[in-house]
């Protein structure tokens, strides 16, 4: 299994939700 750090996700998310 391959957990990818939350760090990554995280910096997406707040990008999204910065677009919104």
């Amino acid at each position: 299994a391959v957990i990818f750090p939350p760090l990554c996700f995280l910096k997406i998310l707040k990008k999204k939700t910065t677009f919104e």
